[in-house]
């Protein structure tokens, strides 16, 4: 039992390495494909965009870092229709926060999303800057370059790429971590299957073997029926009764089975009489014993012998 256990647990670990993989990674939120810095004495800003192509039917997340230096003040800007072909959505500015030289940051993110394929350009985003003089200027990012692609370039899209997937990321997320525990359900499931049906066809072919051990005293002499019918029979009740361990002799099978059958315990008294008596019981009621064993088989398993 013990390693049929084993087995199961390096056979599912086997299967969820090869699951794991196999599986694709998912990009994680905070990794972008374009990144560009302008540094400026006073000022700096980092640009970054998750995604350097994308479909018609995607979009891509934009982050600005805007750092300037004390006493200097900036004014974000108004990206609604400043973008020209990118539409803006989930537009996020945080509170700017003091580091330890005093410099501000702060962290502007929108979502873009593009409308028409092609080779498209992000432009310039402008942050006007005012020095501690007054004196104000506009610094700007630089344009950056994005390659759009249509849905419809495959010519095997299927209908349901063409629209946006409104689900939930993590829930997209999760509903992917969970296919290879299912897939390891089902893997387990068919193997305790397997193995139910192996041990159970091994159990009935020994059920088979001890009934074929039994019916054969048919062709054997009485004296050998007479000898050999006590473990046979019992053999075959202890396996039909389904008992812990095969039984030889009466006397073990009556300590087996909780409540042996009245029918069973004339069967005990008859034999031993037949066997204590002097002339060893006659063919007729050797014969007639045999066949009260087999009735005796059949009415309690509701099976016929060899079936």
């Amino acid at each position: 039992m013990l390693s049929k256990i084993s087995l199961l647990i390096a056979l599912a670990c086997g299967f969820l390495t090869l699951l794991n993989s196999c599986q694709k990674e998912h990009p994680a939120k905070d990794v972008f494909e374009l990144s560009q810095q302008t540094e400026l004495s006073d000022v700096s800003l980092h640009l970054q965009i998750s995604q350097s192509s994308l479909k018609t039917n995607e979009s891509a997340q934009v982050s600005l870092s805007i750092k300037h230096a004390p006493g200097v003040e900036i004014t974000l800007p108004e990206l609604e229709g400043q973008l020209g072909e990118w539409t803006i959505a989930e537009l996020n500015s945080q509170a700017a926060k003091l580091d330890s030289q005093s410099w501000s940051h702060h962290l502007l993110s929108f979502v873009i999303e593009p409308d028409l394929p092609g080779e498209t350009t992000f432009p310039p985003i402008g942050i006007k800057v005012e020095n501690e003089e007054g004196e104000s200027r506009e610094v700007l990012t630089s344009a950056v370059t994005i390659e759009v692609l249509s849905v419809g370039v495959d010519a095997d899209t299927q209908l349901r790429d063409i629209a946006p997937d409104q689900r939930d990321p993590a829930d997209q997320l999760s509903s992917g971590k969970m296919l290879p525990w299912v897939a390891s359900a089902l893997f387990l499931a068919a193997i305790g299957i397997f193995f139910f049906l192996k041990s159970s066809r091994q159990s009935q072919l020994v059920v088979s073997a001890t009934m074929d051990d039994f019916l054969a005293l048919t062709e054997a002499t009485p004296e050998e029926i007479s000898s050999r019918l006590e473990p046979v029979f019992c053999k075959a009740y202890s396996k039909r009764a389904k008992l812990t361990k095969p039984c030889h002799d009466f006397t073990s099978l009556c300590c087996e089975l909780p409540n042996p059958p009245d029918k069973l315990r004339l069967l005990i008294s008859r034999y031993e009489s037949l066997q204590y008596s002097k002339q060893g019981g006659d063919c007729s009621e050797i014969a007639a014993l045999y066949q009260e064993c087999s009735e005796l088989l059949t009415d309690n398993f509701g099976k016929e012998i060899g079936s």
